[in-house]
């Protein structure tokens, strides 16, 4: 297979996979901006005891209730934010088939322990601010299933659409000889992407193939 045979065909499925993963993760970011969301809702309603059918009445009970009402958008961008950053450094981010081999539950726990213990050290140094350690904790720790669940209905929900439709899937690719960068660099993105590529590389000893990839 010549050179130039290989990087028509790989550069469409390269575009259309790099495509699909940024989808996925576009989906798991809404995923976990949802589950707060809902986390954040059920913990109103569970610590100020006010039905989620008139908690948009404006019929406060407390001072602090309408408090979380009204700055529900800052609390709620500060913690996603954080959890952000926690969920990123974890891999969750980093397509379908890396959820695959890394537990959803453990990164949901240290993610929103993580976010649990910043809300500790900073109401430790702002001791004005105690109100939220019977708040913000709550809508973590409910957030923790929330989280496993939201995520595991969107991969199921993909798992059946590529079930249905075979393009989504991953390919498998025959290069053949790898004797140029060119080759190999499109030959590494397609494997990036979700598939299976077999190729040849030529190296008098194991050792000496990794020089070669550079």
């Amino acid at each position: 297979m010549s050179d130039g045979a290989v990087s028509l065909p790989l550069t469409g499925v390269r575009n259309r996979y790099i495509a699909t993963v940024r989808a996925v993760r576009f989906l798991h970011m809404a995923d976990d901006l949802a589950a707060l969301v809902i986390s954040y809702v059920l913990a109103y309603a569970i610590r100020f005891g006010v039905p989620l059918s008139s908690m948009f009445s404006g019929d406060f009970q407390s001072h602090y209730a309408a408090v979380y009402f009204r700055r529900s958008w800052i609390y709620v961008s500060l913690t996603f934010g954080f959890l952000f950053v926690a969920y990123a450094v974890l891999g969750m981010y980093d397509g379908h088939r890396r959820l695959r081999r890394t537990p959803l539950l453990w990164n949901a726990i240290v993610a929103n322990g993580f976010v649990i213990g910043c809300v500790a050290v900073y109401l430790f140094f702002s001791k004005g601010q105690w109100h939220m350690r019977g708040f913000l904790p709550l809508a973590l720790l409910i957030n923790i299933p929330m989280t496993v669940a939201v995520r595991m209905a969107t991969n199921a929900a993909l798992t059946w659409a590529r079930r249905r439709h075979p393009s989504l899937r991953g390919r498998v690719l025959l290069v053949g000889k790898t004797r140029d960068a060119e080759t190999l660099r499109i030959a590494i993105m397609a494997a990036e992407t979700g598939h299976l590529v077999l190729t040849t590389l030529h190296a008098g000893t194991a050792s000496l193939a990794l020089p070669r990839l550079l």
